[in-house]
């Protein structure tokens, strides 16, 4: 029995273990507050006025925010403002916009403070006044909740009671509800009972169909909010610093356990969200989220060394849009919009009003220390330690007397050896935790060194407990066996002596960095093998900041140059830049996934490259990054794949296997269709088909994503189908005109990038036709047709009558013009050809190609374009003629012509110069080419075979025109080339 006992203990350990492990070290909570990031819409950005009571986006995407000077509604880039006019009983009834409301038929519901209720004409672009009396016949103005049931009825909460609106009788039921009681919030529930938070109590309100009401009071304490918590359950407020849970069918109030868990003081709002998580808005002290089924909480306030964190730690309204994007209304701030799935990262920063958070903000290193819970955080100033128990960080600093003074303000990293020991290293030396005094103290070494402790900037224990301190005279090597160090410096073999960092290999080599490239250490061998870009292995970079090995490469991050591929026997290197997609050239950390994808950190966010696709994509402040800037040394792994990762303003952590990459399609809205010289905006026009006529052809679509949080980084492509079918992509501005359309039918498309920055395949679309204009209608062309047809035969008679008439006259005429000209025209030709053409050899005769040389220098001289000149001879010619006769020479120079005529483009000049000599005017062409060409025009003489059996060769001198060189020069200077390749032997070329 007793062996049986211990297996089955034996096992429970190794379940409980197992199960413990399966938690990731992303999953818990290193953060004091503000783990997460907002986008901010303030007065700076456009609003009206800054303290927010309301918050509406509606099913056609337009986004409405009601503030106390005017409803706001907004684009993502610009406002349109509608405020009181007491000249004008279409605008809006007063100024404080308390609630905001869309119907099931779409109608947009404005309650004011003091004004009562509007609706929104969508087609005019103002409002019709909903007017509210009490039994008395006085008009209710304050409006405090609006909601609708089931049966389309409108339930309204003012100051004076409920009252409720027919949508199908257009009409107010005849009697109010709780009448001369403030109503601060309704709830419906799915059996259309009304319930009420009131100054003077709880209330539940049943009604039938009928319209007979029944009314229960549950308590008669002042309540302020009421809603849905989870099943059977509603949250509700009881006065301004109390939530209670109401169980709906017990009919009892009980304690909201985990409000006891926060700071909360006077709530403001409350809003259940729909994953199910509680907002809480405070007045004083931000807004909580409680997460009810795993209880955890997590505070966000407003930093003002943070602007991506909640604006104002004053909320006044909570809202959820379609997008699940949290709009969070403050007092004297605008609007801070979160969403849960752009938070891909946590995010933990120094809180200057808490002083539990982090130490500062400049981080320089990670390590947790499971057995204990701890995480470590090197900063600029110091260390900070995370306590479970007080959910925040005890810190080591000079001012607590807990971490060495001229160290404090210059760390530069943090390393935990294998055995369990903890260091910190600065410009100032090294320091290492010691538990007893749980304080960080100096370390340094008992025996004299050639560097003093005090100039120690890095430190590494490797594998084999090898111990390696940098600095900025070399490295300090200590072997586990002699305990002694040894220092190695350029003498030794070093790239530098400046060694900042220690990386190591899977062969269990060591890596130095330093501030000229890469010194490799085998500590076995103690060979060195140095990377750079002045050693025998080239790098193209001085300083590397990260390093990763896996299976087939070394990976190094560098210091502006990018990220480089290594291949492991170090012979070929591939360098990734911005050029190649990189978001910034700089990378401060190369960390896996368990995929194999590399996330690296940067001077422009965190960004993730995989090795195989080499697809990148990029993370910045919306994602929940700390700050674009990241640091130097400021990163690490955990063995379960957890990410950290430091910069200016805090540090992220996060697992890659939590980072979601599902593509999440944008949804685009067309707000804008404007016709040039109409008023009304057609966007909000509910046709399929809008029509326009002819005299309206100029056009203009605006248009926005509802993602505001990630507009920022959202593209858009348009394509307008009836005028062209390809889609352009708008660079600079979300909208497009287009002018002087044709008429027909139309179709304007636009499509946003999703989530991973992917096209959509949602389209957004707007269908418009242009009506044909009179003259462009099938009964106006049939008249165009008949007029042109009836004038076409008057013109034809006139023409015949006249053309008989002229025609007799005429022909007697071009007969005698015809004959005579035939004859100018043979005797002119005749004349061109003896004046330029040489009569034997068919090309230009010198006169002519003299002519054409002068033209050629000067159009090259014009316009900067290379001109070449090739004087040919017939090598032996005065033997040929000799030998064979004068008509053997003359067929000879027949053929030699024909040769040059077929090496040469149509482009270049030939001509024959004076007896076996001729030219070759090369326009545009240089000396090399023209060397081509000669040798061309040589090899092909040489193969011209004449009577069956004589050979001919030439022999060539080339020259390029000089800027500014007369022909006389340079027919000069191509002789000389002649005279030198008949010197040197003939049937050669000669340039130069």
């Amino acid at each position: 029995m007793k062996k049986i006992r211990v297996l089955i203990l034996t096992i429970i350990i190794i379940v409980s273990f197992h199960s413990i492990s399966f938690s990731l070290l992303s999953d818990h909570d290193f953060s004091t507050e503000n783990d997460g990031v907002f986008k901010n819409i303030t007065m700076s950005s456009g609003l009206s006025q800054s303290s927010i009571e309301s918050v509406l986006v509606d099913t056609k995407g337009r986004i409405w925010i009601g503030t106390q000077d005017g409803l706001n509604r907004y684009n993502g880039d610009s406002f349109i403002y509608y405020k009181h006019n007491f000249k004008d009983n279409t605008s809006i009834s007063n100024n404080t916009i308390k609630q905001l409301f869309e119907d099931s038929e779409g109608t947009i519901w404005v309650g004011t403070m003091n004004g009562g209720i509007d609706l929104y004409n969508t087609k005019n672009d103002n409002f019709d006044k909903l007017i509210i009396k009490d039994a008395y016949g006085k008009i209710i103005t304050d409006i405090r909740d609006i909601k609708e049931d089931s049966n389309k009825r409108i339930v309204i909460a003012t100051n004076k009671g409920i009252y409720i609106y027919d949508l199908i009788k257009n009409q107010f039921l005849d009697n109010n509800v709780l009448d001369k009681i403030g109503i601060e919030k309704l709830l419906i529930d799915n059996e259309n009972k009304i319930w009420a938070a009131t100054e003077k109590g709880f209330f539940s309100i049943s009604l039938n169909k009928s319209n007979s009401i029944s009314i229960y009071n549950y308590s008669k304490n002042e309540f302020k909010n009421i809603i849905k918590c989870k099943d059977n359950f509603f949250l509700v407020q009881e006065g301004n610093t109390n939530l209670l849970l109401f169980n709906t069918e017990t009919k009892q109030f009980q304690n909201f356990e985990l409000f006891k868990n926060t700071n909360m003081d006077t709530i403001s709002a409350i809003h259940k969200d729909t994953i199910g998580q509680i907002w809480i808005g405070t007045f004083n002290n931000g807004i909580y989220n409680i997460d009810i089924s795993s209880k955890k909480i997590k505070h966000y306030i407003h930093s003002p060394e943070d602007e991506h964190s909640l604006s104002k730690n004053d909320v006044r309204v909570i809202y959820e849009d379609s997008r699940n994007q949290i709009w969070i209304g403050t007092n004297t701030n605008g609007v801070s919009i979160y969403s849960y799935r752009n938070q891909k990262f946590h995010v933990v920063k120094n809180n200057i009003y808490n002083k539990f958070s982090l130490l500062d903000n400049t981080i320089r290193g990670f390590y947790y220390d499971k057995k204990n819970n701890y995480l470590w955080v090197a900063s600029s100033k110091g260390v900070s330690r995370w306590d479970e128990s007080i959910k925040g960080y005890i810190h080591y600093s000079e001012n607590l007397g807990n971490f060495p003074d001229k160290q404090a303000g210059k760390v530069r990293g943090m390393f935990a050896s294998n055995d369990g020991r903890l260091f910190v290293f600065s410009w100032n030396g090294i320091s290492i935790y010691d538990s007893k005094l749980d304080k960080f103290i100096e370390y340094t070494s008992k025996s004299k060194l050639p560097i003093p402790s005090s100039a120690w900037i890095a430190l590494y224990i490797d594998k084999d407990g090898y111990e390696y301190i940098g600095s900025k005279q070399g490295v300090l090597i200590k072997s586990p066996i002699d305990k002694n160090y040894k220092l190695y410096t350029q003498n030794d073999g070093l790239v530098s002596n400046f060694v900042m960092r220690f990386f190591e290999d899977n062969k269990n080599r060591v890596w130095f960095g330093t501030d000229h490239g890469i010194s490799i250490f085998d500590k076995k061998t103690k060979k060195i093998i140095n990377i750079s870009k002045d050693s025998k292995i080239k790098l193209n970079t001085d300083f590397i900041f990260s390093f990763y090995e896996n299976k087939d490469y070394y990976w190094l991050g560098s210091r502006g140059d990018g990220i480089f591929r290594v291949s492991k026997d170090l012979k070929s290197f591939k360098n990734y830049t911005e050029k190649d997609g990189l978001p910034n050239g700089t990378a401060y950390s190369i960390l896996p996934s368990t995929d194999g994808t590399l996330y690296i950190s940067s001077n422009k966010g965190i960004y993730s490259f995989n090795p195989i696709t080499e697809k990148i994509h990029s993370y910045n402040y919306m994602d929940g990054i700390q700050n674009l800037e990241f640091n130097n040394y400021a990163y690490w792994q955990s063995k379960d794949g957890t990410i950290f990762m430091g910069g200016i303003s805090g540090f992220n952590y996060f697992h890659p296997d939590n980072i979601k990459m599902e593509s999440i399609s944008s949804k685009v809205i067309i707000n804008k269709v404007m016709i040039k010289g109409l008023k009304e905006n057609f966007a909000n026009s509910s046709k399929v088909n809008n029509i326009y006529d002819y005299k309206h052809r100029d056009i203009l679509f605006g248009f926005y994503s509802l993602d505001i949080i990630t507009d920022s980084k959202t593209k858009y492509k348009y394509v307008l189908e009836g005028y062209s079918k390809e889609w352009s992509k708008a660079i600079s501005s979300k909208q497009v005109r287009y002018t002087n359309l044709p008429s027909g039918n139309y179709i304007f498309k636009v499509i946003a990038t999703d989530s991973n920055s992917n096209w959509n395949s949602i389209e957004t679309t707007f269908a418009f036709t242009i009506d044909k204009a009179p003259w462009e209608t099938w009964w106006a062309i049939g008249i165009y047709i008949v007029i042109f047809l009836l004038v076409i035969l008057l013109i034809i008679k006139i023409i015949n009558e006249r053309t008989i008439r002229i025609k007799k006259q005429n022909e007697l005429l071009e007969a005698i013009v015809d004959m005579r000209t035939a004859e100018l025209i043979k005797a002119n030709k005749k004349l061109e050809i003896e004046a330029t053409i040489d009569k034997l050899t068919h090309l230009y005769n010198r006169r002519k190609i003299q002519n054409i040389l002068e033209d050629e220098i000067v159009r090259k001289n014009r316009y900067e374009k290379p001109l070449s000149i090739l004087i040919c001879d017939i090598d032996f010619f005065k033997k040929v003629n000799d030998t064979y006769g004068h008509n053997v020479g003359d067929e000879v120079l027949e053929e030699v012509a024909l040769a040059m005529k077929n090496s040469t483009r149509e482009t270049d000049f030939v001509g024959r110069w004076g007896g076996e000599e001729f030219i070759i005017v090369a326009v545009e062409t240089n000396l090399e080419t023209s060397r081509i060409l000669s040798e061309r025009i040589r090899e092909n003489v040489e193969n011209t075979v004449i009577n069956g059996d004589i050979s001919i060769t030439i022999s060539i001198g080339v020259v390029e025109c000089f800027e500014d060189e007369d022909s006389k020069s340079v027919v000069y200077r191509a002789d000389k080339n002649l005279y030198r390749a008949k010197k040197n032997g003939r049937n050669r070329v000669v340039s130069g």
